[in-house]
Protein backbone atom coordinates (compact mmCIF):
# COMPACT_ATOMS: atom_id res chain seq x y z
CA UNK A 1 0.00 0.00 0.00
CA UNK A 2 2.81 2.36 0.91
CA UNK A 3 4.55 1.46 -2.36
CA UNK A 4 1.37 2.25 -4.31
CA UNK A 5 1.02 5.62 -2.56
CA UNK A 6 4.63 6.42 -3.42
CA UNK A 7 4.04 5.58 -7.06
CA UNK A 8 0.89 7.75 -7.11
CA UNK A 9 2.74 10.67 -5.51
CA UNK A 10 5.56 10.39 -8.05
CA UNK A 11 3.02 10.25 -10.89
CA UNK A 12 1.22 13.31 -9.55
CA UNK A 13 4.52 15.19 -9.23
CA UNK A 14 5.40 14.33 -12.83
CA UNK A 15 2.00 15.51 -14.06
CA UNK A 16 2.36 18.81 -12.17
CA UNK A 17 5.88 19.29 -13.53
CA UNK A 18 4.70 18.66 -17.07
CA UNK A 19 1.82 21.12 -16.54
CA UNK A 20 4.20 23.79 -15.28
CA UNK A 21 6.54 23.05 -18.17
CA UNK A 22 3.66 23.44 -20.61
CA UNK A 23 2.77 26.81 -19.06
CA UNK A 24 6.37 27.94 -19.24
CA UNK A 25 6.64 26.83 -22.86
CA UNK A 26 3.52 28.82 -23.69
CA UNK A 27 5.16 31.96 -22.33
CA UNK A 28 8.51 31.41 -24.01
CA UNK A 29 10.07 33.49 -26.72
CA UNK A 30 13.03 32.40 -28.81
CA UNK A 31 16.29 33.89 -30.03
CA UNK A 32 17.25 32.80 -33.53
CA UNK A 33 20.76 31.24 -33.45
CA UNK A 34 23.53 32.86 -35.45
CA UNK A 35 24.79 31.04 -38.51
CA UNK A 36 28.40 30.17 -39.33
CA UNK A 37 31.53 30.25 -37.25
CA UNK A 38 31.51 33.01 -34.65
CA UNK A 39 34.43 35.40 -34.51
CA UNK A 40 35.58 37.22 -31.41
CA UNK A 41 33.86 40.58 -31.19
CA UNK A 42 34.39 43.46 -28.76
CA UNK A 43 31.78 45.89 -30.12
CA UNK A 44 28.94 45.95 -27.60
CA UNK A 45 26.70 48.15 -29.76
CA UNK A 46 26.87 45.62 -32.60
CA UNK A 47 26.17 42.84 -30.10
CA UNK A 48 22.86 44.43 -29.02
CA UNK A 49 21.89 45.25 -32.61
CA UNK A 50 22.60 41.67 -33.66
CA UNK A 51 20.70 40.25 -30.69
CA UNK A 52 17.67 42.44 -31.40
CA UNK A 53 17.63 41.30 -35.03
CA UNK A 54 17.38 37.68 -33.90
CA UNK A 55 14.42 38.24 -31.56
CA UNK A 56 10.88 38.16 -32.89
CA UNK A 57 8.46 39.54 -30.28
CA UNK A 58 6.09 36.77 -29.22
CA UNK A 59 3.00 38.98 -29.53
CA UNK A 60 3.93 40.61 -32.83
CA UNK A 61 0.88 41.28 -35.00
CA UNK A 62 -0.26 38.32 -37.12
CA UNK A 63 -3.15 39.01 -39.48
CA UNK A 64 -4.04 35.31 -39.48
CA UNK A 65 -4.32 35.00 -35.69
CA UNK A 66 -7.51 35.47 -33.68
CA UNK A 67 -7.63 39.25 -33.26
CA UNK A 68 -9.63 39.28 -30.02
CA UNK A 69 -7.38 36.73 -28.32
CA UNK A 70 -4.27 38.61 -29.47
CA UNK A 71 -5.39 42.00 -28.16
CA UNK A 72 -6.38 40.45 -24.82
CA UNK A 73 -2.94 38.84 -24.39
CA UNK A 74 -1.26 42.03 -25.59
CA UNK A 75 -3.10 44.22 -23.07
CA UNK A 76 -2.23 41.87 -20.22
CA UNK A 77 1.45 41.78 -21.13
CA UNK A 78 1.54 45.56 -21.75
CA UNK A 79 0.14 46.29 -18.29
CA UNK A 80 2.52 43.77 -16.73
CA UNK A 81 5.61 45.28 -18.37
CA UNK A 82 4.56 48.84 -17.53
CA UNK A 83 4.42 47.74 -13.89
CA UNK A 84 0.86 49.02 -13.51
CA UNK A 85 -0.09 46.19 -11.17
CA UNK A 86 2.75 47.15 -8.83
CA UNK A 87 1.81 50.84 -9.05
CA UNK A 88 -1.81 50.00 -8.24
CA UNK A 89 -0.69 48.43 -4.94
CA UNK A 90 0.20 51.97 -3.81
CA UNK A 91 -3.05 53.57 -4.97
CA UNK A 92 -4.90 56.01 -2.74
CA UNK A 93 -7.81 58.45 -2.80
CA UNK A 94 -7.26 61.35 -5.21
CA UNK A 95 -7.81 64.15 -2.67
CA UNK A 96 -8.15 66.81 -5.39
CA UNK A 97 -7.37 70.38 -4.32
CA UNK A 98 -7.82 73.55 -6.39
CA UNK A 99 -4.86 75.88 -5.77
CA UNK A 100 -5.57 78.80 -8.09
CA UNK A 101 -8.21 80.06 -10.53
CA UNK A 102 -7.65 82.84 -13.04
CA UNK A 103 -9.95 84.20 -15.74
CA UNK A 104 -8.54 85.75 -18.93
CA UNK A 105 -10.33 88.02 -21.37
CA UNK A 106 -10.11 87.67 -25.15
CA UNK A 107 -6.65 88.63 -26.38
CA UNK A 108 -5.10 89.40 -29.76
CA UNK A 109 -1.42 88.65 -30.25
CA UNK A 110 0.47 90.15 -33.17
CA UNK A 111 2.92 88.17 -35.29
CA UNK A 112 6.53 88.85 -34.18
CA UNK A 113 9.87 87.62 -35.50
CA UNK A 114 12.51 86.80 -32.88
CA UNK A 115 16.19 86.46 -33.82
CA UNK A 116 18.20 84.49 -31.26
CA UNK A 117 22.01 84.11 -31.21
CA UNK A 118 22.19 83.03 -34.84
CA UNK A 119 20.54 86.01 -36.56
CA UNK A 120 20.10 84.03 -39.77
CA UNK A 121 17.39 82.04 -37.99
CA UNK A 122 14.10 83.65 -37.03
CA UNK A 123 11.42 82.23 -34.79
CA UNK A 124 7.96 83.35 -35.86
CA UNK A 125 5.19 83.71 -33.33
CA UNK A 126 1.77 83.31 -34.93
CA UNK A 127 -0.82 86.04 -35.17
CA UNK A 128 -3.48 84.80 -32.83
CA UNK A 129 -6.83 85.67 -31.32
CA UNK A 130 -7.27 83.81 -28.05
CA UNK A 131 -10.81 83.66 -26.65
CA UNK A 132 -11.64 84.26 -23.01
CA UNK A 133 -10.92 81.28 -20.76
CA UNK A 134 -10.57 80.17 -17.17
CA UNK A 135 -7.36 78.51 -15.98
CA UNK A 136 -7.58 76.24 -12.94
CA UNK A 137 -4.47 74.92 -11.27
CA UNK A 138 -5.10 71.83 -9.16
CA UNK A 139 -3.21 68.97 -7.57
CA UNK A 140 -4.19 65.40 -6.74
CA UNK A 141 -2.67 62.34 -5.10
CA UNK A 142 -1.79 59.77 -7.73
CA UNK A 143 -0.29 57.36 -5.19
CA UNK A 144 0.54 57.46 -1.51
CA UNK A 145 3.31 60.06 -1.28
CA UNK A 146 3.03 61.36 -4.86
CA UNK A 147 1.13 64.56 -5.71
CA UNK A 148 0.66 65.54 -9.36
CA UNK A 149 0.15 69.20 -10.43
CA UNK A 150 -2.15 69.96 -13.36
CA UNK A 151 -3.84 72.84 -15.17
CA UNK A 152 -7.39 72.65 -16.48
CA UNK A 153 -8.19 75.31 -19.08
CA UNK A 154 -11.82 75.86 -20.07
CA UNK A 155 -13.04 78.33 -22.75
CA UNK A 156 -15.44 81.08 -21.67
CA UNK A 157 -17.35 81.38 -24.93
CA UNK A 158 -20.83 80.84 -23.52
CA UNK A 159 -21.00 77.24 -24.72
CA UNK A 160 -20.84 73.92 -22.88
CA UNK A 161 -19.86 70.31 -23.48
CA UNK A 162 -16.37 71.22 -24.69
CA UNK A 163 -14.32 68.25 -25.93
CA UNK A 164 -11.18 67.71 -23.83
CA UNK A 165 -7.56 67.45 -25.00
CA UNK A 166 -4.90 66.13 -22.60
CA UNK A 167 -1.61 67.90 -23.44
CA UNK A 168 1.84 66.65 -22.45
CA UNK A 169 5.20 68.41 -22.56
CA UNK A 170 8.47 66.65 -23.36
CA UNK A 171 11.92 67.12 -21.84
CA UNK A 172 12.27 70.75 -22.83
CA UNK A 173 9.84 72.36 -20.41
CA UNK A 174 7.00 72.01 -17.88
CA UNK A 175 3.24 72.39 -17.55
CA UNK A 176 3.54 76.16 -17.05
CA UNK A 177 4.58 76.39 -20.69
CA UNK A 178 1.44 74.50 -21.73
CA UNK A 179 -0.66 77.39 -20.41
CA UNK A 180 1.57 80.10 -21.89
CA UNK A 181 3.73 80.91 -18.85
CA UNK A 182 7.40 81.30 -19.94
CA UNK A 183 9.95 79.53 -17.76
CA UNK A 184 13.28 81.28 -17.18
CA UNK A 185 14.92 78.73 -14.92
CA UNK A 186 17.89 77.94 -17.15
CA UNK A 187 20.06 79.99 -19.48
CA UNK A 188 18.91 79.24 -23.01
CA UNK A 189 21.69 77.93 -25.26
CA UNK A 190 20.53 80.21 -28.08
CA UNK A 191 20.48 83.37 -26.00
CA UNK A 192 23.23 85.95 -26.51
CA UNK A 193 22.10 88.16 -23.62
CA UNK A 194 19.37 88.25 -20.95
CA UNK A 195 17.05 90.36 -23.10
CA UNK A 196 17.38 87.95 -26.00
CA UNK A 197 16.92 85.03 -23.62
CA UNK A 198 13.53 86.43 -22.68
CA UNK A 199 12.60 86.72 -26.35
CA UNK A 200 13.55 83.12 -27.00
CA UNK A 201 11.63 81.97 -23.95
CA UNK A 202 8.57 83.99 -24.95
CA UNK A 203 8.73 82.37 -28.39
CA UNK A 204 9.02 78.98 -26.74
CA UNK A 205 5.97 79.64 -24.60
CA UNK A 206 4.07 80.70 -27.72
CA UNK A 207 5.10 77.56 -29.60
CA UNK A 208 4.51 75.04 -26.84
CA UNK A 209 1.42 76.54 -25.16
CA UNK A 210 -0.61 73.48 -26.11
CA UNK A 211 -3.46 74.21 -23.70
CA UNK A 212 -3.92 77.72 -25.13
CA UNK A 213 -3.81 76.28 -28.64
CA UNK A 214 -6.64 73.96 -27.60
CA UNK A 215 -8.74 76.87 -26.32
CA UNK A 216 -8.20 78.76 -29.59
CA UNK A 217 -9.82 75.83 -31.38
CA UNK A 218 -12.79 75.38 -29.05
CA UNK A 219 -11.43 72.62 -26.80
CA UNK A 220 -10.87 72.42 -23.07
CA UNK A 221 -7.37 71.27 -22.10
CA UNK A 222 -5.83 69.27 -19.28
CA UNK A 223 -2.08 69.78 -18.83
CA UNK A 224 -0.46 67.08 -16.68
CA UNK A 225 3.07 67.33 -15.23
CA UNK A 226 5.08 64.22 -16.08
CA UNK A 227 7.10 62.58 -13.32
CA UNK A 228 10.78 63.48 -13.51
CA UNK A 229 10.09 66.79 -15.29
CA UNK A 230 9.12 70.32 -14.27
CA UNK A 231 7.86 70.53 -10.70
CA UNK A 232 8.38 66.79 -10.29
CA UNK A 233 12.11 67.10 -10.97
CA UNK A 234 14.51 66.85 -8.01
CA UNK A 235 16.92 69.47 -9.36
CA UNK A 236 18.03 70.46 -5.84
CA UNK A 237 18.96 66.94 -4.79
CA UNK A 238 22.80 66.88 -4.54
CA UNK A 239 22.85 63.14 -5.20
CA UNK A 240 21.40 63.55 -8.69
CA UNK A 241 22.14 67.17 -9.63
CA UNK A 242 24.55 66.13 -12.39
CA UNK A 243 22.34 63.38 -13.76
CA UNK A 244 19.37 63.31 -16.07
CA UNK A 245 16.49 63.27 -13.62
CA UNK A 246 14.43 60.96 -15.80
CA UNK A 247 17.25 58.41 -15.72
CA UNK A 248 17.34 58.57 -11.91
CA UNK A 249 13.60 57.99 -11.63
CA UNK A 250 13.63 55.29 -14.31
CA UNK A 251 16.27 53.41 -12.30
CA UNK A 252 14.27 53.67 -9.08
CA UNK A 253 11.09 52.50 -10.79
CA UNK A 254 12.83 49.53 -12.42
CA UNK A 255 14.30 48.39 -9.11
CA UNK A 256 10.83 48.52 -7.57
CA UNK A 257 9.32 46.35 -10.31
CA UNK A 258 7.62 49.29 -12.01
CA UNK A 259 8.55 51.71 -14.81
CA UNK A 260 8.69 55.49 -15.13
CA UNK A 261 6.63 55.48 -18.31
CA UNK A 262 4.12 53.25 -16.50
CA UNK A 263 3.90 55.75 -13.65
CA UNK A 264 3.29 58.54 -16.17
CA UNK A 265 0.54 56.56 -17.89
CA UNK A 266 -1.03 55.89 -14.48
CA UNK A 267 -0.89 59.62 -13.62
CA UNK A 268 -2.54 60.60 -16.90
CA UNK A 269 -5.37 58.17 -16.30
CA UNK A 270 -5.80 59.36 -12.71
CA UNK A 271 -5.82 63.00 -13.83
CA UNK A 272 -8.85 62.19 -15.99
CA UNK A 273 -10.46 60.53 -12.96
CA UNK A 274 -9.79 63.74 -10.99
CA UNK A 275 -12.04 65.75 -13.30
CA UNK A 276 -15.05 63.86 -11.96
CA UNK A 277 -14.27 64.80 -8.35
CA UNK A 278 -16.48 67.38 -6.62
CA UNK A 279 -13.61 69.87 -6.18
CA UNK A 280 -13.55 70.39 -9.97
CA UNK A 281 -17.23 69.88 -10.80
CA UNK A 282 -17.88 73.62 -11.26
CA UNK A 283 -15.46 73.60 -14.21
CA UNK A 284 -15.59 70.02 -15.49
CA UNK A 285 -19.39 70.24 -15.82
CA UNK A 286 -18.71 72.25 -19.00
CA UNK A 287 -16.54 69.45 -20.45
CA UNK A 288 -17.58 66.38 -22.42
CA UNK A 289 -15.65 63.60 -20.69
CA UNK A 290 -16.86 61.15 -23.33
CA UNK A 291 -14.82 63.02 -25.94
CA UNK A 292 -11.16 62.94 -24.86
CA UNK A 293 -8.12 63.40 -27.10
CA UNK A 294 -4.44 63.40 -26.16
CA UNK A 295 -1.30 64.86 -27.71
CA UNK A 296 2.27 65.78 -26.83
CA UNK A 297 5.80 66.17 -28.16
CA UNK A 298 8.83 63.90 -27.73
CA UNK A 299 8.61 62.17 -24.33
CA UNK A 300 5.12 63.65 -24.14
CA UNK A 301 4.34 61.91 -27.44
CA UNK A 302 5.57 58.56 -26.15
CA UNK A 303 3.37 59.01 -23.06
CA UNK A 304 0.51 60.02 -25.39
CA UNK A 305 0.76 56.76 -27.32
CA UNK A 306 1.01 54.50 -24.28
CA UNK A 307 -1.75 56.35 -22.38
CA UNK A 308 -4.07 55.80 -25.35
CA UNK A 309 -3.14 52.09 -25.24
CA UNK A 310 -4.00 51.91 -21.54
CA UNK A 311 -7.02 54.18 -21.00
CA UNK A 312 -10.02 53.33 -23.15
CA UNK A 313 -11.64 56.70 -22.43
CA UNK A 314 -9.09 58.35 -24.74
CA UNK A 315 -10.72 58.38 -28.18
CA UNK A 316 -8.09 60.28 -30.23
CA UNK A 317 -4.28 60.15 -29.93
CA UNK A 318 -1.84 62.36 -31.86
CA UNK A 319 1.77 61.75 -30.75
CA UNK A 320 4.25 64.21 -32.34
CA UNK A 321 7.82 62.90 -32.75
CA UNK A 322 7.56 60.05 -30.28
CA UNK A 323 6.69 56.92 -32.29
CA UNK A 324 8.93 54.38 -33.99
CA UNK A 325 9.50 50.64 -33.97
CA UNK A 326 12.04 50.05 -31.20
CA UNK A 327 14.85 48.72 -33.37
CA UNK A 328 17.10 51.56 -34.65
CA UNK A 329 15.28 53.98 -32.36
CA UNK A 330 14.78 53.42 -28.61
CA UNK A 331 16.48 50.05 -29.11
CA UNK A 332 19.68 50.86 -31.01
CA UNK A 333 20.61 54.37 -29.90
CA UNK A 334 20.64 56.40 -26.69
CA UNK A 335 17.23 57.51 -25.48
CA UNK A 336 16.18 58.70 -22.07
CA UNK A 337 15.14 55.92 -19.71
CA UNK A 338 11.69 57.50 -19.38
CA UNK A 339 10.85 56.11 -22.85
CA UNK A 340 11.67 52.52 -21.93
CA UNK A 341 9.24 49.74 -21.00
CA UNK A 342 11.60 47.25 -19.30
CA UNK A 343 11.51 43.81 -20.93
CA UNK A 344 9.09 44.87 -23.67
CA UNK A 345 10.82 43.77 -26.86
CA UNK A 346 10.67 39.99 -26.41
CA UNK A 347 6.89 40.40 -26.26
CA UNK A 348 5.83 43.34 -28.44
CA UNK A 349 7.06 46.23 -30.55
CA UNK A 350 5.67 49.76 -30.45
CA UNK A 351 3.57 49.37 -33.61
CA UNK A 352 1.98 46.16 -32.25
CA UNK A 353 0.50 48.19 -29.40
CA UNK A 354 -1.71 50.00 -31.90
CA UNK A 355 -3.93 46.95 -31.40
CA UNK A 356 -4.79 48.47 -28.01
CA UNK A 357 -5.80 51.77 -29.65
CA UNK A 358 -7.78 50.52 -32.65
CA UNK A 359 -10.57 51.05 -33.55
CA UNK A 360 -10.18 54.46 -31.87
CA UNK A 361 -8.36 57.22 -33.75
CA UNK A 362 -4.59 57.55 -34.08
CA UNK A 363 -2.47 60.01 -36.06
CA UNK A 364 1.33 59.76 -36.06
CA UNK A 365 3.31 62.97 -36.70
CA UNK A 366 7.03 62.52 -37.38
CA UNK A 367 9.88 64.77 -38.54
CA UNK A 368 11.68 63.94 -41.78
CA UNK A 369 15.03 64.64 -40.11
CA UNK A 370 14.21 63.36 -36.61
CA UNK A 371 17.21 61.13 -35.86
CA UNK A 372 15.73 59.72 -32.67
CA UNK A 373 12.68 58.39 -34.51
CA UNK A 374 13.98 57.69 -38.05
CA UNK A 375 11.59 58.38 -40.92
CA UNK A 376 12.14 55.01 -42.66
CA UNK A 377 11.41 53.07 -39.46
CA UNK A 378 8.35 55.20 -38.67
CA UNK A 379 6.95 54.44 -42.12
CA UNK A 380 7.65 50.71 -41.72
CA UNK A 381 5.91 50.70 -38.35
CA UNK A 382 2.94 52.59 -39.74
CA UNK A 383 2.39 49.91 -42.39
CA UNK A 384 1.81 47.45 -39.54
CA UNK A 385 -0.50 49.94 -37.82
CA UNK A 386 -2.54 50.21 -41.01
CA UNK A 387 -2.90 46.41 -41.10
CA UNK A 388 -3.99 46.37 -37.46
CA UNK A 389 -6.62 49.04 -37.98
CA UNK A 390 -7.89 47.28 -41.09
CA UNK A 391 -8.21 44.06 -39.06
CA UNK A 392 -10.16 46.06 -36.44
CA UNK A 393 -12.51 47.32 -39.16
CA UNK A 394 -11.33 50.93 -38.84
CA UNK A 395 -8.77 51.43 -41.61
CA UNK A 396 -9.63 55.14 -41.97
CA UNK A 397 -8.94 55.85 -38.29
CA UNK A 398 -5.13 55.84 -38.53
CA UNK A 399 -3.05 58.53 -40.23
CA UNK A 400 0.61 59.41 -40.73
CA UNK A 401 2.16 62.77 -41.59
CA UNK A 402 5.89 63.25 -42.14
CA UNK A 403 6.58 66.93 -41.49
CA UNK A 404 9.46 68.87 -43.06
CA UNK A 405 11.12 69.38 -39.69
CA UNK A 406 13.28 67.57 -37.16
CA UNK A 407 12.28 66.69 -33.62
CA UNK A 408 9.76 69.53 -33.35
CA UNK A 409 6.17 70.38 -32.62
CA UNK A 410 4.01 71.21 -35.63
CA UNK A 411 0.93 73.15 -34.56
CA UNK A 412 -1.00 73.02 -37.83
CA UNK A 413 -0.46 69.31 -38.40
CA UNK A 414 -1.30 68.17 -34.86
CA UNK A 415 -4.42 70.26 -34.52
CA UNK A 416 -5.40 69.52 -38.11
CA UNK A 417 -5.60 65.85 -37.18
CA UNK A 418 -7.52 66.45 -33.93
CA UNK A 419 -10.02 68.74 -35.66
CA UNK A 420 -10.25 66.39 -38.65
CA UNK A 421 -11.12 63.46 -36.40
CA UNK A 422 -13.85 65.61 -34.84
CA UNK A 423 -15.32 66.74 -38.15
Amino acid sequence: MKKLKSILLIAMALIMSLSLFACEKKDEFTVKPMEGEQEQELNSKEFYENLAERITPKLTFDANANYGDWTKQLKEKFIEKLGIDMIALNACSLNVKVEDVKTFEEEHRDKINYAPLDTSVYFDTPERTIPAYTRIRFVFNSEYGQTIPCYLVVPNTGESNYPLVVVLQGHHTRIDTSVGIPYYGDIDKNAANPANERKVRDWRASTYDYAIQAVERGYAALAVELRGRGELCEDKNPLIKDANNCEYYAQQEALLGRSLIGARVWDISKSIDALSESALSEYSSKINLDDISITGLSGGATATYYAACYDERIKVAVPCCGFSPYENSILGQYHCGCNIIPGAYPWFDMQDLAGLIAPKKLAIVSGVSDKGFPKARVEEGFEIIQSIFEKAGAKDNCKLQIINKGHEWDTDTVWGFIEGFHA
